[in-house]
């Protein structure tokens, strides 16, 4: 197993769109950098490197779609480099291998918030210094709530693209349907939540919202806490990836 993982990783490493997603992500940083510099230059107001790590988190949603756009190939991209019969051919069952996928696609997810979340320290310490202030607490916290949120939908997004893609063999249907979802299920749950929708609370945009569970956070619907999103999340899982690993390991996929 472990070694068919690393050979996946060597796979998304050695594609060269693997690059310029991470070149991209240290892009987004700088310009938002600059934004905030000078934004607070002209209010004459000062920052720091969490209050900008803060910032930057607005906009963790690309973070997400580049997390899918991975998901979303690992399995149908085998298909479009006619390489999938020689992995088949591998000494490993089936099970394996598209366990193999499925955990580099995971772990690759967390690699691009753990770049991005170092990034943008990095990037906050050259622009805005390291000075602590008195909101430097609260920032952190919104800090953590932001990215465990975002890595949560993105988590359950990733391993929907990932079954699709397995079942339809099609990466493109894979990553639109995810990023569809990625871009309007935030507002979807909040409607939701507006108008008491009781049902909303099974939502998977209403499960991942750690928010709610944070110091001052409202909850979106009665009865929800955090044993509850959880049992939900994996519920989703089991519900996105049962399917997919029946198709590939019983059917003639090639």
């Amino acid at each position: 197993m472990i070694s068919l993982i690393i050979n996946e990783h060597r796979k998304i490493l050695a594609h060269f769109s693997t690059k310029w997603i991470f070149i991209s992500l240290i892009l987004l940083n700088l310009l938002n950098a600059i934004l905030l510099k000078r934004l607070l230059t002209g209010a004459g107001i000062g920052d720091n490197a969490i209050g900008f790590t803060a910032f930057s988190g607005q906009v963790l949603l690309a973070v997400q779609l580049f997390a899918i756009v991975i998901a979303g190939s690992m399995v149908s991209k085998e298909y479009g480099w006619d390489t999938m019969k020689s992995l088949l051919l591998l000494p490993k069952s089936r099970s394996k291998i598209l366990s193999a996928k499925f955990l580099t696609t995971m772990l690759f997810t967390l690699y691009l918030y753990l770049f991005y979340f170092i990034s943008s320290i990095v990037t906050g310490v050259l622009f805005f210094g390291i000075k602590y202030t008195a909101v430097s607490s609260r920032s952190m916290n919104y800090i953590g709530a932001d990215y465990l949120t975002s890595m949560a939908e993105a988590f359950l997004l990733g391993a929907f693209a990932f079954a699709l893609s397995s079942l339809s063999k099609n990466s493109s249907m894979a990553i639109g349907l995810a990023f569809i979802l990625a871009l309007t299920g935030r507002t979807t749950a909040d409607i939701l939540s507006h108008f008491e929708v009781l049902y909303g609370k099974y939502f998977l945009f209403s499960i991942t919202n750690v928010r709610q569970y944070t110091e001052g956070g409202q909850i979106m619907f009665e009865g929800m806490t955090p044993l509850f999103s959880a049992a939900m999340g994996i519920s989703y899982l089991i519900l996105f990836l049962l399917p997919a690993w029946w198709f590939f390991v019983k059917r003639d996929v090639t």
